[in-house]
């Protein structure tokens, strides 16, 4: 639940925070072109990057639309992930060559003061975006073609400065705003922060000079639809009451995703897309592009290829289906690589939230498989994001039908790698969580695709017995000893676990009639928290792991017949 993109989520917990400072390091955000991110770096680079957008533009005839994000935490702490862009804005970027959207990263989205929470987020952030249109307008770019957006804490926040300071932007088109406790679950009848609400409501009310489309989501716990009513009787305000229950091809675990479904993107674009063309002021008519073709459009990352040369940069990455393909970046990785020669090793990473919020980060490769491959020339790595799995958000998305999802796409993976020449001995498969889990289901299933699999924490799904397709296989293996003797003849593994996780699963059983190993692994320090993506793992462990990799590499397990 980590990555939740929550109604500024946990703000009443906030204190004291961050100091005023900003550090120059930290981004400023990224900006959309042409349906894909073009240009973000560092706050020292926000000119810089402004300029290389626009640059050639006629800003006349350009709309901007500033996309706030929303928050875990309160954003304490909080890395801003500007590939959390919904769908839905980079679509309206490719569909209207005009647009340029901004997705901004707010330095004052966890508080950085000990301020009042009111004053800290309703007050503080709204000041922040003011400003940001500001800059925009003295770079050349029209008030009246600046668009605020924003989902669950950005959309509060949107609406705040759009209430408070209208004459900065045309309008406001934001997704299931949140106002700060509404992840207790009593919603506005929580008492203790019932002054928290009021005074988001008040505000809001206020802002008549103000307009905008609002969307919310019923069952949507950190966003109340009912909390929103009293915008139905603001004339300013659009007001649309949404629910995917109509289509029993979006349901959501949780409905406060809902703007990243391809319902909502094919549902609500073009309404959105008319809406700014309708309210911008521009002196030429732009073209815009058939909205029919949006499910041609397909903006996942495929991962990132991390080769000794150039870790820990980032140079080796591809989106799908653009120039940037897996096959190009194979190309660009193995460039100085005999495949037949090469080690991989293929990452599979944690899904948070069941996948529901996932936006895969590729670049977030651990330490310890960062250090892994710098061993050795011949090593080589390959974070996989699953783009089917993280975007399985429909109905069906039940474990059993992501298991197989993500299954399929690990499978159909290896192939590549192996039509590419890099032999099925030569690939270990590295995960963690549910990556962990994704890695032991595949060892069972097709375990002569690879030689091992390394896999940290498997998901507590497995420990607890939950049901699961892993179980069943298990269960059935561990029956018959004689076919739990042919686990041995598959992947064998190196599998982390805590001590008491471990207890009582029936992976232990089954470990001993096959070549899975375990290591009991506990925290490094007081925190009890087990970190795979810190120095105290790699020091405890760097020694266990490559050694396991060498002997597997010098006796790879025989491979069966397909």
């Amino acid at each position: 639940m980590r990555y939740l993109v929550l109604a500024l989520l946990l703000l009443v917990t906030l204190s004291a925070c961050q100091t005023t400072n900003v550090s120059p390091e930290k981004s400023h955000g990224a900006y959309y072109v042409g349906g894909r991110q073009s240009h973000g770096g560092t706050l020292n680079q926000f000119t810089s990057d402004t300029d290389k957008v626009f640059t050639n533009r006629d800003l006349s005839n350009t709309t901007l639309l500033i996309y706030n994000h929303g928050t875990v935490s309160s954003g304490i702490h909080q890395a801003c992930k500007t590939d959390w862009m919904p769908g839905y804005v980079r679509l309206l970027t490719y569909k209207d060559p005009s647009i340029v959207a901004y997705y901004f990263c707010s330095q004052e989205a966890g508080g950085n003061s000990g301020d009042s929470i009111v004053n800290q987020v309703h007050y503080k952030r709204g000041v922040e975006i003011a400003k940001l249109s500001e800059r925009f307008q003295k770079f050349g770019i029209s008030k009246d073609n600046i668009f605020l957006m924003g989902h669950s804490g950005g959309a509060s926040a949107s609406l705040m400065t759009a209430s408070r300071s209208p004459e900065e932007f045309n309008s406001y088109i934001v997704t299931a705003p949140g106002y700060g406790y509404a992840y207790l679950g009593g919603s506005r009848q929580s008492l203790n922060y019932s002054n928290l609400y009021e005074n988001w409501k008040t505000v809001i009310q206020r802002g008549k000079k103000s307009k905008g489309i609002v969307y919310a989501f019923p069952g949507d716990k950190y966003s109340p639809a009912k909390d929103l009513d009293f915008m139905t009787s603001m004339k300013n305000i659009d007001y649309r009451v949404l629910s995917d229950k109509n289509d029993p091809g979006c349901g959501l675990e949780e409905i406060h995703a809902y703007p990243w479904t391809d319902c909502f993107i094919k549902g609500q674009t073009q309404d959105i897309l008319s809406y700014i063309q309708r309210n911008r002021t521009f002196s030429t008519a732009v073209q815009t592009t058939n909205l029919t073709k949006s499910a041609d459009i397909d903006h996942r990352k495929h991962g990132i290829f991390y080769t000794a040369a150039d870790n820990p940069n980032r140079k080796h990455f591809g989106t799908y289906p653009t120039s940037q393909t897996f096959d190009e970046k194979f190309s660009d990785a193995f460039e100085n690589k005999n495949p037949k020669k090469t080690v991989v090793f293929v990452y599979n990473h944690d899904l948070t939230n069941n996948g529901t919020f996932n936006r895969c980060d590729p670049t977030n490769v651990p330490f310890y498989l960062r250090n892994l491959i710098e061993l050795n020339t011949r090593y080589l790595a390959y974070s996989f994001c699953a783009p089917k799995t993280i975007n399985s958000l429909n109905s069906a998305s039940t474990r059993s039908f992501r298991d197989k999802t993500r299954l399929s796409e690990l499978k159909s993976l290896l192939n590549k790698f192996k039509d590419k020449n890099v032999k099925p001995e030569n690939i270990f498969l590295v995960g963690d969580n549910y990556g962990a889990t994704t890695n032991i289901l595949a060892a069972l299933e097709f375990g002569n695709k690879f030689n091992s699999h390394i896999s940290l924490f498997p998901d507590r799904d497995v420990f607890l017995k939950r049901p699961h397709a892993l179980f069943d296989k298990i269960d059935a293996l561990a029956k018959d000893s004689d076919k739990a003797a042919r686990i041995a003849s598959n992947a064998p593994g190196l599998i982390y676990s805590k001590q008491e996780m471990l207890k009582d699963s029936p992976l232990k059983g089954v470990a001993k009639k096959n070549r899975w190993s375990f290591i009991i692994s506990g925290a490094c320090d007081s925190s009890q928290k087990v970190d795979y993506n810190d120095n105290c793992f790699y020091d405890k462990n760097n020694k266990k792991i490559t050694k396991f990799v060498q002997e597997s590499l010098r006796q790879p397990h025989q491979q069966p017949s397909s």
